[in-house]
């Protein structure tokens, strides 16, 4: 087969699957179809013949859409990427064993995540744990400090009201000492 691209009518004639299953199965499985826009019409490339009839085998034995994709990636059809230029068809060939890979590497990404948000919440988990017994600590702290505050404000008033009483006898003491000194040094 050459390089050669089918109108739908052209390729309902070559398949024998008519064009409007064809259009359906362009839209749903387009992405593992050759194919290029000419002006209002797709063309579809004559290699795509083989795609079209494992499509119309797979939905006349009772497959799904998605195991339909399922088995043309496994079965290793190609995934035809377009580039989205419309001045010139680019198609990016990705097999099967390649889809699958990268399915692999993704799922293997997606595991790490996980893991690296289960790390993050249970270091999370330690740091509001250590913040709470900081705070508990910190509490703890100023409670003593606040209590031996008081305790020191008290002895400090029991010492200034025991002088208070103590002083006026202090001074009489003093004087009676004067007298007495003065008494015999006169």
């Amino acid at each position: 087969m050459g390089n050669n691209y089918l109108t739908v009518a052209e390729m309902e004639n070559e398949t024998k699957i008519p064009h409007q299953t064809i259009r359906r199965y362009m839209k749903i499985h387009g992405h593992y179809l050759v194919m290029k826009k000419s002006h209002k019409s797709f063309l579809i490339h004559e290699n795509s013949v083989k795609t079209l009839n494992t499509i119309r085998s797979l939905y006349a034995a009772g497959k799904t859409n998605k195991q339909v994709d399922d088995h043309l990636i496994n079965n290793g059809f190609a995934l035809n990427l377009d580039s989205g230029n419309t001045h010139e068809h680019v198609s990016n060939v990705v097999s099967g064993g390649a889809l699958q890979d990268l399915k692999n590497d993704m799922n293997s990404l997606h595991e790490k995540l996980n893991e690296q948000e289960k790390f993050n919440r249970l270091l999370l988990e330690k740091m509001v744990e250590q913040n709470e017994r900081i705070e508990s600590q910190q509490k703890y702290i100023d409670e003593k400090l606040t209590k031996r505050d008081e305790l020191l404000l008290k002895s400090m008033r029991e010492i200034l009201e025991v002088k208070k009483i103590n002083s006026p006898v202090q001074q009489q003491e003093q004087q009676e000492k004067k007298k007495w000194y003065y008494f015999w040094f006169k």
